[in-house]
């Protein structure tokens, strides 16, 4: 194994062998061609998946919904109790229980009729987020010291005269610099602007309210009049294209 390259675990559970080959096959060559290594376990029944995934981490799991004695319903209950599964993927033949999947929150759907393009959207979307996880912002602190910061771990930034206070999970930076320099660095993220004084991670906004943007936790910033319609727009864009 390459240890220059970024390892992505992938499990695939379905009790139809050609569609693990062809599922194998279409991610293995997907993720050589961006230059990764896969690591990948396929098993034809939910019993099996379990014993080979047991204590491990996997980053995307495809799962069939309808097979033989342990339905891909039943394995998904089972793999989170015992495994941590990143993002979950159900493949299916019938439409409707697309619409029944729902509770589980899957990552995304592959049905069998639409193949190419549902796998592959799948996959580039998968591969998009996870260049995002990465991607690290450099700031500069006190005495010519610089901090690179995860971007997907920043909730929101506050000004408070020339002071920005960066808030990330569990902390906060405190740094001089201008709001727009860092709203610059940070425009191709989904970072809105909703206020003279904040910008806004997308993913961790809930709603909009009239004069509030709500977010996850249920903390709320305020939103200006000027920026409402534009923050708005910027944030329905951002569901249409990562939700």
């Amino acid at each position: 194994m390459n240890e220059d390259k970024q390892v992505i675990t992938v499990a695939a559970c379905d009790d139809d062998k050609y569609v693990l080959e062809k599922l194998e096959r279409d991610c293995r060559s997907y993720f050589e061609e961006k230059g990764l290594e896969l690591q990948m376990d396929v098993a034809d029944s939910g019993e099996k998946m379990l014993f080979k995934c047991k204590g491990e981490e996997i980053n995307l799991a495809f799962i069939d919904i309808e097979m033989p004695e342990m339905s891909g319903f039943e394995l998904a209950d089972y793999l989170r109790l015992c495994i941590r599964m990143e993002r979950l993927v159900f493949v299916t033949n019938k439409d409707d229980l697309v619409h029944e999947s729902i509770n589980y929150q899957p990552f995304g759907f592959v049905r069998k009729s639409r193949w190419e393009e549902e796998l592959f959207r799948t996959l580039n979307r998968f591969y998009k987020e996870m260049l995002e996880n990465n991607a690290k912002i450099t700031v500069h602190l006190r005495k010519k010291e610089t901090l690179d910061i995860s971007i997907c771990e920043i909730r929101y930034i506050e000004i408070i005269s020339h002071t920005l206070s960066i808030y990330r999970k569990g902390s906060i930076i405190r740094i001089r610099e201008s709001m727009r320099s860092i709203e610059e660095q940070l425009k191709e993220h989904y970072f809105i602007r909703i206020h003279q004084g904040y910008l806004v991670n997308a993913r961790y906004i809930r709603k909009f309210t009239k004069n509030e943007c709500i977010l996850v936790d249920g903390e709320s910033l305020p939103v200006s009049r000027h920026k409402k319609d534009a923050a708005r727009k910027l944030y329905m864009d951002y569901i249409r294209k990562c939700g």
